[in-house]
């Protein structure tokens, strides 16, 4: 059982793996891309069934999302025992916005925007849609559980800020698509930007935790 436990509590880390894969398939498939922009077009934008490197684009989405719910995963196991429920529920719920991203970016890709709004599209922006709310959803309840521990005290305002940065980038994108503002890219990785940094902390922050360690500890 210790074996297994070592094994979980390194298996975490790959939540600091995934945002690199995320990241590096958007710098790939930007060079890629003759004419795209990182500060005027999405991410989806480069996953466009035909567009150039798909499938090595596909790969790292793929595992970068997978790692995501394989790092929380792990978290579960190796704390399970002294975890409250309000906190694995976030931890849960945060694992799944990786399987939502799944499928917004793989399974139902954006079409191309000559083709006006498919089921394909719709399918993804709804997935996105939910990947987001599973996002903010699953890390307040970390955030607004986890704060009495020791070492994590300021865990819980970090966690606010850290997501209204994103839901400012989700109120106001509505306004720059429908004024054709053509700053949409850069929204949206500012808000991807906020969440992955908060991700790759909250795995470093499981991974360093004792055995042993109770809520209410915070100095």
């Amino acid at each position: 059982m210790d074996s297994l436990r070592m094994v979980t509590r390194y298996l975490i880390l790959v939540g600091v793996v995934s945002p690199l894969l995320y990241f590096g398939a958007s710098f790939i498939g930007g060079a890629a891309n003759q004419g795209y922009s990182h500060i005027k077009d999405s991410v989806s934008d480069l996953l466009i069934k035909g567009s150039p490197k798909l499938p090595t684009l596909d790969t790292m989405m793929i595992i970068s999302f997978v790692f995501i719910a394989l790092s929380c995963a792990a978290m579960l196991i190796t704390h399970a025992p002294s975890l409250k429920g309000a906190t694995k529920a976030g931890i849960i719920v945060v694992g799944l916005s990786g399987v939502f991203s799944l499928f917004s970016s793989i399974i139902f890709r954006l079409d191309p925007h000559s083709s006006g709004m498919t089921v394909n599209t719709s399918m993804h922006i709804t997935f996105v849609a939910l990947a987001a709310i599973a996002t903010i959803v699953g890390g307040m309840l970390i955030g607004f559980t986890m704060f009495s521990v020791g070492g994590w005290s300021g865990f819980r305002i970090y966690t606010v800020i850290t997501f209204a940065f994103m839901l400012v980038g989700a109120a106001i994108s509505p306004v720059i698509v429908a004024n054709n503002v053509p700053v949409v890219g850069l929204v949206e990785r500012i808000s991807i930007i906020a969440y992955n940094q908060w991700f790759v902390v909250v795995a470093i922050k499981f991974f360093i935790l004792k055995d042993g360690w109770v809520y209410g500890l915070a100095p």
